[in-house]
């Protein structure tokens, strides 16, 4: 959690970074196709933006994720 805390504010005011409970957020979990835990989505205009990433990666990839959207 200390990584995405850190994109949070890194971003703050040009992403949002939320952390989901997708055993209570089921709907949600069906909707944005996770199958496993942990699971990160990207979103853009309500739309999924890449492939989910199922697992941890560098804090770098996660990076390079983010600013791949806001371009």
């Amino acid at each position: 959690m200390p990584v995405f805390e850190g994109l949070a504010k890194e971003y703050a005011g040009r992403a949002v970074v939320l952390k989901i409970n997708f055993d209570k957020e089921v709907e949600l979990a069906d909707k944005f196709d996770v199958t496993g835990l942990p699971t990160v989505v990207f979103i853009k205009d309500g739309k999924m933006h890449g492939k989910n990433i199922i697992g941890a990666m560098e804090r770098a990839d996660y990076k390079a994720r983010i600013d791949a959207m806001l371009k």
